[in-house]
């Protein structure tokens, strides 16, 4: 138990338009919902990453043998659906109010759509992993339906906002991204029964994990990270015109990137579209770097050191991206390294860490403010800081960030027993970020 102290400089006052000052207040207002919506999107990502780390230990001869096997197809959606839409989805329904000044219209759509895309993912990833083709087209279906709700609900809440900012646009084209990335995972899972598309190609797979890595994940973080950023590291007078070309790069690269993919277009094209996002992501980099020369708290602390190393990864994840599209890599590694060198990277490079990061700071404010906010200054109540060990959190990074490393290097030489042996690391690290997170809701 922590120690328990009288915290009046911990009430909160939340500001309750789009353009309120930022403090931390700002990531509940009087307009987010209660508690019980986000909740079980956090929780559910939570185990999703603990099995994550599993997964990587367990499926390791298959990831250093082939990116086209039921395991590595069961250990991707594990990652993209259970761990990175699940928490994303959840921290919509938190920061949307925030951000944009309005409620969200139906939180009953939440909560029932939690459950039906839930075990719509898994269905899906259990169907992957046994190979079995009727569950994977039903475990589809369920996830459109799920999917479908948070976008309905999505859309009658966006459609109540009077005063858009940055962080909403980048919000709005995030969500065109995840209908795009939704819709053809779909068609993809049905396909595996149906065969109307002439089979699984391996473009069609290429264009499916770009649209929903670089248009749902990183369209998302982005759009979040020009609020919460500057809010974290006590950071003024950001601007939004860098914002806005950053937006309309990586946008319409990844428009054209994707239909260039599934297309089976030329190299010239491809890299044409391709170079046009990786210039959006490369600007981000910069602007990030802008924002947090400008801080006011000059340490930056456990949230930002997970994401400004994310951002690296984003960096050196793109610069990859580039040369495989240049080729400059054939005849140097496999092709399956190649695949799954650039998912490490951005998926437990940019993504993780990044999710990582800001859970850190989300999770225990949350929980202090639905538990606290309204006893602090009459009566003792526990430090916002003390809501969290920050020591798990730092070896967790460290943990987490060799092993990516280790099994990068692993993939490069297609070593399993080393990939293995960095899995564990990658493992322990999920475990202790998990119960870290987790111990915030006891104390």
């Amino acid at each position: 138990m922590i120690n328990h102290k009288l915290a009046a400089t911990q009430t909160v006052r939340p500001p309750t338009t789009p353009g309120a000052p930022m403090g931390p207040g700002s990531l509940a207002t009087a307009q987010a919902p209660s508690l019980t919506l986000p909740l079980p999107y956090i929780v559910a990502s939570l185990v999703s990453f603990a099995a994550l780390g599993t997964l990587a230990v367990v499926a390791a001869d298959s990831l250093a043998r082939s990116y086209f096997t039921p395991a590595v197809l069961a250990l991707t959606h594990v990652a993209t659906l259970g761990w990175g839409t699940m928490i994303v989805m959840g921290a919509m329904y938190q920061l949307v109010p925030v951000v944009l000044g309005v409620p969200i219209r139906h939180e009953w759509a939440g909560k029932i759509g939690f459950w039906v895309f839930a075990w719509g993912a898994l269905v899906l990833i259990a169907s992957f992993w046994a190979w079995r083709m009727w569950e994977l087209a039903l475990g589809g279906v369920l996830l459109l339906a799920g999917v479908g709700l948070f976008l309905f609900n999505m859309a009658r809440t966006l459609a109540a906002v009077r005063q858009w900012n940055i962080t909403g646009r980048f919000l709005v084209v995030a969500l065109a991204y995840f209908t795009l990335t939704a819709g053809l995972g779909v068609l993809l899972a049905l396909d595996k029964q149906f065969h109307f598309l002439g089979g699984v190609e391996m473009f069609n797979l290429a264009g499916h994990a770009h649209l929903g890595i670089v248009g749902w994940f990183t369209l998302i973080i982005m759009g979040v990270s020009y609020k919460l950023v500057p809010m974290f590291s006590l950071s003024h007078a950001t601007g939004e015109n860098l914002a806005r070309i950053i937006l309309v790069a990586v946008g319409l690269g990844l428009a054209g990137l994707s239909l260039s993919l599934v297309s089976d277009a030329d190299r010239a094209t491809v890299l044409t579209f391709g170079g046009t996002a990786a210039l959006g992501a490369y600007l981000f980099a910069y602007d990030t770097r802008r924002i947090l020369s400008r801080r006011l708290r000059k340490p930056l602390g456990l949230t930002l050191s997970y994401y400004v190393l994310a951002v690296g990864y984003l960096v050196v994840g793109t610069t990859f991206g580039l040369t495989l599209g240049l080729g400059l890599w054939e005849g140097r590694l496999s092709q399956n390294a190649q695949a799954m060198i650039y998912a490490y990277l951005g998926l437990g490079g940019w993504v993780s860490l990044t999710i990582m990061g800001m859970l850190h700071k989300i999770v225990p404010f949350l929980v202090w403010f639905n538990r606290y906010s309204t006893k602090a200054g009459r009566e003792p109540v526990p430090l916002l800081k003390d809501m969290l060990d920050e020591r798990f959190g730092w070896v967790a990074l460290g943990l987490w960030n060799a092993g990516l490393l280790g099994s990068i290097g692993a993939l490069a030489v297609s070593d399993a027993g080393w990939l293995r042996m960095a899995g564990v690391a990658l493992a322990a690290a999920a475990y202790l970020f998990v119960f870290n997170i987790l111990a915030v809701f006891w104390r």
